[in-house]
């Protein structure tokens, strides 16, 4: 803000100097006095402002004897833009509307018949006045920029890495653009919204296209571009008041921008945190979330649902004699495998290291047991890893009667699934 408030003021300063400026105050002082008398006729007469409390009125009017009688009179120097700086705040945190005060602005300055540079400083001075304003939706963006998301281990850390770069690129051009908007003498050059580092970023997040609010990201991004070549077209032919709106509307679209970003975040991480790194089947947490509800599906519809456990057969072999880098390599093209042999509606997941649940909605234990003996060949038929390995599992079955306690049905799957490894394994068998 500091280094902001002196580019404003450098550029006032530049253009009008202190002898000139203090002339023409001297000459104007008695019109100064007037503005007092017009504001509070204003306050007591126009529509906007009796909706304001007694004490909010105190409070504006307080504001303008100061302005009037301490801080238009002097020429600025840093202890004067400190003091604007002040003023300002206390009109924030009094709840004084953005909207009144530079509708106030607005009136005052087309009843004033001022020089030029008393215009010139007014207009300076309202977007001094209203910085703190704007520096509230900085804070807010900043914390939202900063959330602190709680990562499950399947996330990988450049998929975090890039939704922060992706917005601290975003800030990083939206706050060149207010710098634009206070400081005359700074040129900026802003890519077209497609051709945005910003856009680049997030583009390199796979998943993300598959979610429904990036084209909503997109379209404010867009959006806050065509602001950005609004205000590099127009800067110099409008006043204060269109300026301080341009920047809020900036701040706003910022904003929407940001808390969208954060949605997709949590959305991402959200579904991470649901999916088994290594085999990218659904993990137990899913599992807890989709076995009830289905459960109260088949209950509520009378459809049958099964379960079908399946574990690799003597899979600890494979990792003392290959190590476990081949270890997950089998896992990997397994699940893939059982993917293959299962519908759309069929949901996979991890259950343990090389144990897995399939369950089967819509399906009979009979029909469930095809299911398993259709993975359970497809499985010695296939090749898995470099190694050139043949591994075979076993499967256990069960459909879900208890409905009052499903789990039960679980445990039932999992004897079956014992029984199988307990009779010679390489075979599929089904709770009767």
């Amino acid at each position: 803000m500091k280094k902001m408030a002196t580019n404003l003021y450098k550029n006032f300063r530049d253009k009008i100097n202190e002898e000139e400026y203090k002339e023409t105050v001297k000459i104007f002082s008695k019109s100064l006095k007037d503005i007092k008398g017009n504001i509070k006729k204003l306050i007591s007469s126009e529509v906007e402002f009796q909706l304001l409390t007694e004490k909010q009125k105190k409070t504006i009017l307080k504001f303008v004897d100061v302005y009037v009688d301490q801080i238009l009179p002097q020429y600025p120097d840093e202890k004067l833009v400190r003091k604007i700086h002040i003023a300002g705040k206390k009109l924030l945190v009094n709840d004084i509307p953005d909207m009144i005060i530079l509708n106030l602005y607005n009136k005052v300055k087309s009843l004033l018949k001022a020089p030029t540079q008393i215009i010139a400083r007014i207009e300076t001075d309202i977007l001094a006045v209203l910085r703190p304003y704007t520096l509230l939706s900085l804070d807010t963006e900043r914390k939202i920029n900063k959330l602190e998301f709680r990562f499950h281990p399947s996330i990988k850390l450049t998929v975090v890495e890039k939704f922060q770069k992706a917005k601290a690129e975003h800030i990083n051009t939206k706050n060149k653009v207010i710098r634009y908007i206070f400081d005359d003498t700074e040129d900026i050059k802003i890519k077209k919204a497609s051709e945005c580092q910003f856009v680049k970023i997030l583009e390199e997040i796979e998943t993300l296209k598959e979610i429904p609010a990036y084209k909503d990201i997109l379209k404010i991004h867009s959006d806050f571009h065509e602001y950005i070549n609004f205000v590099i077209l127009n800067r110099n032919s409008i006043n204060a008041s269109h300026k301080y709106l341009l920047l809020k509307e900036l701040e706003n679209t910022s904003l929407k921008l940001m808390y969208l970003l954060n949605e997709l975040q949590i959305d991402i991480t959200q579904n991470a945190s649901f999916i088994d790194n290594l085999t990218e089947s659904y993990n137990k947490n899913a599992f807890n979330l989709i076995f009830p509800q289905e459960v109260k599906r088949a209950q509520r519809y009378g459809f049958p649902l099964s379960i079908l456990m399946v574990d690799i057969d003597n899979f600890k072999k494979i990792n003392d004699t290959y190590g476990h880098l081949v270890g997950d390599e089998v896992l990997n093209e397994f699940s893939r495998v059982i993917k293959k042999s299962i519908r759309k509606t069929d949901y996979l997941f991890r259950f343990g290291g090389e144990e897995f649940l399939i369950l089967l909605p819509h399906t009979s234990i009979e029909n469930a047991f095809k299911v398993g003996e259709k993975i359970r060949k497809k499985v010695e038929e296939t090749i898995f890893s470099n190694e050139h390995l043949k591994i075979t599992v076993s499967c256990g079955l069960s459909e879900v009667k208890n409905f009052d306690n499903p789990y039960l049905d679980i445990e039932e799957a999992d004897k079956m699934l014992y029984v199988s490894k307990n009779s010679g394994k390489n075979r599929c068998t089904m709770a009767r």
